[in-house]
């Protein structure tokens, strides 16, 4: 018999195998690109983070930088973002004075001999994300060297305060009397307008709510100019001339230019610049410049208003001076006019006037000494009750005051109808104070050009016509009105003037500075309030890693 060859069940199953090497092979691809895609899903997390980190790093050093304006800072964290991208900013700061390394601790400074004010700072930003994801967890820091110069926290006074608007009339002019001081124009309220020609500031003006506006080319600062608002040039500067000698700081304004404006320090505008016109580019700024639309001030220097400060008679404040009062004022002036009389009416007239607060014109030239006796004694006159008149005197003989000693006259008002002249007698130093005491409510802290109910007593102004009041070098003047202080025809002081509102009538008056040193008149301007950290400027700024 014939065998039967049999087939099927030898293949039998053949194709589940197949089938299974096929799913195999399926889901190892399936693995692999399950796992490239989670490797890249990873990936891209990582990139994304590592990205806000170095957005979030930069943030946190400006942020850092800013904060300087206000004071030292140790160290600082930040938070930025949210969900899978946010992140952590650790920041530190490292301080030196010079070459060598401060100690930072709770934001004070100290060196080897104490504490110190730092001259550059390293600050360095770590950023980590905030929920760590698979596999090497991405950091990018960014490291900035920054120069620092310390805020001064006060200025010891200005030569002219303004409590309001200074109304500049022909042009003044304002400078210090030793190289070593510097002169200050602050209006505490107001935009200050340089409109005149033939007006110099040998120092600094400080608007510190308002604008500066520069309308005249015969108009220049040679120091800064800080304004709160804006800083506007109208007019071109002088041929070979400039607008600010210093730096220029708009803090929340914008540099506004109807000409090219010229300044030799640094431009900080908290707002814009107007970039693409004829006239910033016709514009000359030596120093560096930073903007909302340039480069972003890191900190911007401020100051804040103060008001102008009250100052009344107590006296307890002026131990050690003979107090007088209206009758010993005019006991001055009979004593030096009296022996140049010939007739007795002449006697009587003038203590009748006198004892009107009027010293008359045309009844002698005499020089009348305070005090008298030509004695060092400091004398202070209370003459609240007295609105002094200094009348007009023939030709050029005007009223003049020979101080032996320092002298202080506390007065409700004063007129000069043509000139005061006020000198040394001795030809040494001595201190001249024409003081219009503050009105309104008693010691509030604030100047006041209203009737204090309590007396009846209303303050008047400083007015100062025709030939006004001319200063010796010799002689420290502080003149001081919560009301108007007017200066109608050209003048010059030694000193220090503060008013309520300043007006300045004709071209040529100067206003010379010297600090006051009075009792119970506190003359600086305290900023501590605004500041006590540092201006910044940065060196360098890099990613680390």
């Amino acid at each position: 018999m014939r065998e039967h060859q049999h087939y099927g069940p030898v293949d039998r199953g053949s194709a589940l195998v197949a089938a299974v090497g096929v799913a195999i092979i399926g889901m190892m691809l399936v693995a692999v690109v399950v796992t490239q895609a989670v490797v890249v899903t990873n990936d891209s997390q990582r990139d994304r983070v590592r990205t806000t980190e170095v957005h979030s790093a930069e943030a946190a050093v400006d942020a850092t930088l800013a904060s300087l304006r206000t004071g030292a800072v140790c160290s600082q964290t930040y938070t930025y973002g949210a969900g899978t991208t946010a992140t952590t900013v650790n920041v530190t700061l490292k301080y030196y004075d010079d070459t060598t390394e401060l100690t930072c601790t709770n934001g004070a400074l100290t060196g080897a001999s104490g504490a110190v004010a730092a001259t550059k700072a390293v600050v360095t930003a770590t950023s980590d994300p905030v929920a760590p994801g698979v596999g090497v967890q991405p950091e990018r820091i960014v490291e900035a060297t920054v120069n620092l110069q310390a805020i001064a926290t006060s200025i010891p006074g200005a030569a002219l305060f303004s409590g309001g608007t200074i109304n500049p009339g022909g042009g003044y002019n304002v400078s210090a009397a030793a190289d070593s001081e510097a002169a200050a124009v602050w209006q505490d309220s107001g935009d200050w307008l340089c409109n005149p020609n033939n007006t110099s500031i040998d120092g600094s003006v400080f608007v510190p709510n308002g604008s500066a506006t520069f309308q005249s080319q015969g108009c220049y600062v040679t120091g800064n100019v800080y304004a709160k608002t804006f800083i506007q040039a109208q007019v071109k500067a002088a041929n070979g001339g400039y607008h600010i000698g210093g730096n220029a700081v708009a803090f929340s304004g914008n540099l506004i230019l109807n000409n090219p404006i010229t300044i030799k320090g640094n431009l900080a505008v908290g707002g814009n610049v107007p970039l693409g016109t004829v006239q910033w580019t016709g514009s000359s700024i030596s120093g560096t410049i930073c903007s909302a639309n340039t480069t972003v001030c890191p900190g911007l220097e401020y100051y804040t208003p103060v008001g102008l400060p009250e100052i009344d008679y107590y006296p307890v404040d002026w131990t050690g001076w003979t107090p007088s009062n209206k009758a010993g004022f005019a006991t001055q002036v009979e004593n030096a006019w009296y022996p140049t009389f010939t007739k007795s009416w002449q006697n009587t007239n003038l203590a009748t006037d006198l004892g009107n607060c009027t010293v008359p014109a045309n009844m002698s030239d005499a020089i009348v000494n305070f005090p008298s006796n030509k004695s060092n004694t400091k004398t202070v006159y209370d003459m609240r009750d007295c609105a002094l008149k200094i009348q007009s005197h023939s030709g050029n003989t005007y009223f003049t005051m020979n101080l032996w000693a320092d002298t202080v006259l506390f007065v409700k008002s004063l007129d000069v109808t043509n000139g005061l002249v006020v000198q040394s007698g001795d030809g040494k130093e001595h201190q001249f104070a024409i003081i219009v005491a503050d009105g309104g409510t008693q010691n509030n802290g604030v100047a006041e050009c209203t009737t204090r109910s309590s007396t009846g007593y209303t303050p008047g102004n400083i007015s100062l016509s025709s030939a006004a009041i001319t200063v010796a070098p010799e002689i420290t003047i502080f003149m001081y009105s919560p009301c108007t202080i007017g200066f109608q025809n050209k003048s010059t002081s030694y000193g220090q003037v503060y008013g309520g509102t300043v007006t300045v009538g004709q071209t040529g008056t100067e206003f010379i500075y010297k600090a006051v040193d009075l009792p119970g008149v506190e003359l600086q301007i305290d900023q501590s309030s605004a500041s006590s950290g540092y201006y910044v400027q940065i060196a360098s700024k890099r990613e680390m890693r």
